[in-house]
């Protein structure tokens, strides 16, 4: 198939309108008459799993984290992003992004994430130009020590970080997967009992300690590694048969807890 067809069935799938504005979700490196065999879902297109691609004969790399996010001045291989893309074109590897609109769709990343830790009667919560959170309620309450133990079993990211009292008792969650605490809302927790995101910051931890709420940092990893097995499926459900479908085994969480 060439790029351009595969393009037009993803966004059928995964609407473009859902986009946030300002965010760089689409085509970003590519030429959409390419013939495509083989494509690799991955979380973001790390340094690994480029060269995992290009070891693997990979054509197109669909992923869900941005490799431009900002504009650019050079892309040069003495940086980082300049190296990757560099490769990425080198080697004809087209890289397709699926962000915002992957996070907001009805069958995206937040709601697989929610029915991933067992929540029910997951509603829209807040949507804005902000962002999008969700709510669900536990299938069976338990105290927050619990719940962020259930929850590091579950997304196996464990120790995960908390803020609040131990036996506070957990009936319903707000949550957003990702980088999400800009959307940490006074009034969430007139409807929830505590709020799920990653990437909290000690300020704002300080803040909800003090202000009697709770949050639990599932981290940014954790909550959004799964999104290879959702964009796997999806593939696999609308895509031509004779392509090579392929989930990446190369990207590692960089953050390391360490062990004593």
């Amino acid at each position: 198939m060439k790029l351009n067809e595969i393009i037009k069935i993803i966004e059928n799938v995964i609407p473009m309108e859902a986009i946030e504005p300002g965010d760089p979700s689409g085509l970003q490196i590519g030429k959409y008459q390419k013939d495509i065999k083989h494509i690799r879902v991955a979380l973001e297109a790390s340094i690994d799993v480029i060269k995992g691609a290009i070891k693997d004969d990979v054509d197109m790399l669909f992923v869900h984290h941005p490799l431009i996010y900002t504009p650019i001045q050079s892309i040069c291989d003495d940086t980082v992003s300049g190296y990757k893309i560099q490769e990425l074109i080198r080697h004809d590897i087209a890289l397709y992004v699926a962000h915002s609109n992957m996070d907001r769709a009805a069958n995206g990343l937040n709601r697989y994430f929610g029915n991933k830790i067992d929540l029910e009667h997951i509603t829209e919560m807040l949507i804005d130009s902000q962002g999008y959170t969700l709510s669900g309620s536990l299938k069976k309450p338990m105290n927050l020590k619990e719940y962020t133990a259930f929850l590091g079993n579950r997304l196996s990211t464990p120790n995960l970080k908390y803020v609040g009292e131990d036996l506070k008792i957990i009936n319903k969650v707000a949550f957003v997967t990702g980088s999400g605490m800009s959307l940490l809302r006074k009034d969430m927790f007139e409807e929830v009992d505590v709020f799920l995101t990653g990437d909290l910051k000690y300020h704002d931890a300080m803040w909800v300690y003090e202000s009697g709420y709770s949050v639990i940092d599932v981290t940014h990893y954790g909550s959004e590694v799964m999104v290879t097995e959702l964009m796997y499926e999806l593939l696999l459900e609308h895509m031509d048969k004779s392509l090579i479908l392929s989930k990446d085994n190369y990207l590692n969480n960089p953050i390391k807890n360490c062990e004593v």
